[in-house]
């Protein structure tokens, strides 16, 4: 009877079986990891790690991000790839903790990878599971991966000199597991956050009330146990990114944003004669659109240039790179030549901006102020005005008017936007160019190798205090 009742059970509950296994692993590992995280010094004392003697160089550092090259740079791979280029420059010894691509559409062929010098520790990733995407887990769906990241970072300090651990999220996974193995072997850790963790209003966001309870508490405990905190917006917009009511944190917090390598820049040709040498008026958008509103701001304003002047439409070209070229599919309707290259390599989207005379930039409307595209760096870098179509009071706006290398309408600015394209078009058609100085020392402030140098000051300060 038992048995037929046990039969009965199990075939009622198969369809559920990889649901209940995920819910149950991750029920242990966040109570296991919440109760290091609250108690640090019973932790280090019941399930010690101890970490490999340190060198005298007192310059090793582990980094901990589920993604890296090869994986494409959509995915927040360029700013641990440049930081570890240039700090390697400087001195540093890296290793490296991460996951390789499972799946063709994750991986970018040409894009940069890691230099040489650089201790890469592959561990198994996750596979798709009937919970991701459903902003159920906290503190993102890749939580189980967490016991993985744990167990390769114990491995990886018990065998190599590590003076500081440096974890990016998201995923916030990452910093969840370099936290509890700081935790446990005394080790320091530097969380750098791309994206705000529980404050987010894009991808990652937690929809369950009480995940979003569990990932709150973790992300506070997170941050309490890291050394220092670092965040890639200006630290002037501090309250959206982190809780206010968690004393003791912002003395912490120290803003290093995303940035441009010169190096990437070096083998293309800028300069008047490669536009005079243009026969069209180009402009360029390259990267994601996140929104069908915000490629419809930038049709409206090309719309608007083209009613009123429509003969200039036979000598404009509107390139575009990456994943979302179909959201701007109508550009063709307006009589403008429109190429959709797709993604394209990070090499290709700079060779794309270069061979423009204008680059477009947008922002859908509902994004917070504090929010810092990493293209619009590599934007700045390039010696061709940007119209950007973003919030006034925002961070973008803020850094064109520092650089002086672009001006930004609202996306409701239409009638003035398309003025501005107009006015740079008879300046293009009258010369072959369009003259907009840049002030090259405030666009020098973030080039990956100086934003490096205030890592490594970061890095070094930490290592003193422990």
């Amino acid at each position: 009877m038992l048995k037929k009742i046990y039969r009965k059970f199990a075939e009622l509950i198969r369809p559920f079986r990889w649901r209940i296994e995920i819910l149950t692993k991750t029920i242990f590992s966040l109570c296991l990891y919440s109760m290091v995280l609250k108690f640090p010094k019973l932790a280090r004392k019941l399930a010690p790690i101890k970490p490999m003697a340190l060198q005298d160089s007192g310059k090793s550092v582990l980094f901990v991000s589920y993604y890296a090259p090869p994986y494409k740079s959509s995915y927040g791979t360029q700013r641990v790839t440049k930081f570890t280029k240039y700090l390697r420059k400087i001195g540093w010894q890296v290793t490296f903790l991460t996951t390789q691509p499972a799946r063709n559409y994750e991986i970018d062929s040409k894009g940069e990878a890691f230099v040489d010098g650089i201790n890469v520790c592959h561990v198994p990733g996750i596979v798709d599971h009937p919970l991701m995407r459903k902003g159920i887990l906290p503190p993102d769906d890749f939580v189980i991966w967490a016991p993985t990241a744990v167990t390769g970072i114990k491995n990886i300090i018990q065998a190599t000199p590590i003076d500081v651990i440096v974890a990016t999220a998201p995923p916030y996974t990452n910093m969840l597991a370099a936290a509890v193995c700081s935790v446990r072997s005394g080790i320091p850790l530097v969380t750098d956050f791309r994206d705000p963790w529980t404050k987010i209003d894009t991808y990652w966001i937690i929809k369950n009330t009480f995940s979003k309870y569990i990932s709150k508490f973790l992300e506070a405990k997170v941050l309490k146990v890291s050394s220092r905190v670092v965040m890639t917006d200006e630290k002037f917009y501090y309250s959206d990114f982190f809780p206010e009511n968690l004393s003791g944190i912002k003395e912490k917090v120290v803003s290093i944003t995303n940035g441009f390598d010169e190096a990437d820049f070096l083998n293309i040709p800028f300069g008047e004669a490669q536009e005079k040498s243009t026969k069209s008026f180009i402009f360029s958008y390259v990267g994601g659109l996140y929104s069908e509103e915000n490629a419809q701001a930038i049709l409206n304003v090309l719309i608007e240039w083209a009613r009123h002047y429509p003969d200039d439409m036979k000598n404009v070209i509107f390139e575009y790179a990456g994943s979302d070229g179909k959201l701007l599919k109508d550009a063709t309707n307006i009589g403008i030549n429109y190429l959709d290259h797709g993604y394209v390599s990070h090499v290709i989207a700079n060779q794309i901006r270069d061979r423009c005379s204008v680059q477009i930039f947008a922002q859908p409307t509902e994004f917070k102020a504090h929010v810092l595209s990493g293209k619009i760096f590599e934007m700045i870098r390039n010696p061709k005005p940007i119209l950007a179509l973003t919030r006034q009071d925002g961070a973008v706006a803020r850094l064109l008017k520092e650089t002086n290398t672009g001006i930004t309408f609202t996306a409701k600015d239409t009638v003035a936007a398309a003025q501005l394209l107009k006015m740079w078009y008879d300046l293009w058609r009258q010369s072959g160019h369009i003259k907009y100085e840049a002030v090259q020392t405030a666009v020098a402030q973030y080039s990956r190798e100086h934003l490096t140098v205030k890592l490594s000051d970061v890095l070094e300060e930490v290592c003193r205090k422990t």
